[in-house]
């Protein structure tokens, strides 16, 4: 009986959770790094977030960009960045159509290759890095169970490749819609 109890207790708090889930446009904004140039590019990305109260959330992110790489002399093709991210979110007003958010978390970063586009000897491999992510923005909800959001994301990385090393260090602006179940 105590074991049903327990079970029961634990499982309170996930079954008054709401669950959200959207989509986002973004827009990568990346440092450039050494002698590497690093294109502001567009991407998408897709989330699902749980309410665990008004105010507490914790969210699930992928984000998906392909910015442009070269150097001075050399076309080095697209960086594709792929951003799985987790964050815990603190929501400030939440009950208020327009309210604001701050978060924190982690991300695991996969990076693609750079080769060089003219065939020339320069090609590189990245292996995925673990990066801290930090957050804010605005939601507006529009009916009690949509909402649309505007945020920026932080994420500051580095990845050694064979022949480059390159520090995105990106800073990610978003503008999305999602969907309270």
């Amino acid at each position: 009986m105590k074991r049903v109890l327990a079970v029961l207790m634990l499982a309170m708090p996930a079954a008054a959770a709401e669950i959200e889930a959207g989509a986002t446009h973004v827009i990568m904004m990346a440092g450039d790094s050494d002698d590497l140039t690093i294109d502001t590019s567009r991407g998408f990305g897709a989330h699902a977030e749980v309410f665990w109260s008004d105010a507490l959330s914790t969210r699930a992110a992928a984000t998906f960009v392909n910015p442009a790489v070269y150097t001075p002399s050399t076309d080095l093709g697209t960086l594709g960045l792929d951003i799985l991210s987790a964050t815990a979110r603190w929501h400030i007003a939440p009950r208020s159509r327009l309210s604001a958010y701050a978060g924190a978390g982690g991300a695991l970063v996969v990076f693609g290759n750079l080769e060089d586009q003219a065939g020339g000897g320069i090609e590189s491999e990245f292996d995925s890095k673990l990066a801290p992510v930090v957050e804010g923005g605005l939601r507006y909800r529009i009916h009690p169970r949509i909402a649309l959001e505007a945020g920026a994301a932080y994420v500051p990385l580095e990845a050694e490749g064979d022949e480059i090393t390159v520090a995105v260090d990106p800073l990610i602006v978003s503008v999305g819609a999602s969907w309270r179940f």
